[in-house]
């Protein structure tokens, strides 16, 4: 026989959990190279407009890391947004979540050369959004590269 209090607490476990739908975002570029952290690996800053469902990166449509040891890009967005990237080879990974205001460092393998990646964002954009350059989730990723010489 079961209480009422494990059939509550059943009722809430099965309860559905909304998942928040992420949007891809148009992305432009300020047409000059990242800045470097220390000289050597990328810096880039992200500028998320989620009314407008853009952002803007502070860095050229296609930036090379380099070819010396410890490689890495450091991420910073002004609103919370996760980058997808099209070649799990340059960063070990395909999608990294970046939390706002605060930087995110992807390291690039140092065993890893002759590769690209293309890349996209996304953002949980605001519902007063209604500009068409947001996408379903499922959209081709294409257009700006990170590459490994």
């Amino acid at each position: 026989m079961t209480s009422a209090k494990s059939r509550r607490s059943a009722a809430v476990m099965d309860a559905p959990v909304a998942t928040p739908t992420l949007n891809r975002l148009t992305m432009s570029f300020c047409d000059k190279p990242a800045p470097t952290s220390d000289g050597q690996n990328l810096w880039v800053e992200i500028d998320v407009n989620l009314r407008e469902s853009t952002a803007l990166f502070h860095c050229q449509e296609r930036e090379v890391v380099g070819t010396h040891k410890n490689r890495k890009v450091t991420y910073r967005a002004d609103q919370n947004c996760q980058l997808r990237f099209s070649d799990d080879r340059v960063f070990k990974r395909d999608r990294v979540n970046l939390t706002a205001h605060q930087q995110e460092v992807l390291k690039v393998d140092d065993a890893t050369s002759g590769v690209g990646a293309s890349y996209s964002i996304y953002a949980e954009t605001t519902p007063a959004s209604t500009t068409t350059a947001a996408s379903p989730v499922i959209a081709v990723l294409g257009g700006p590269h990170i590459v490994v010489p």
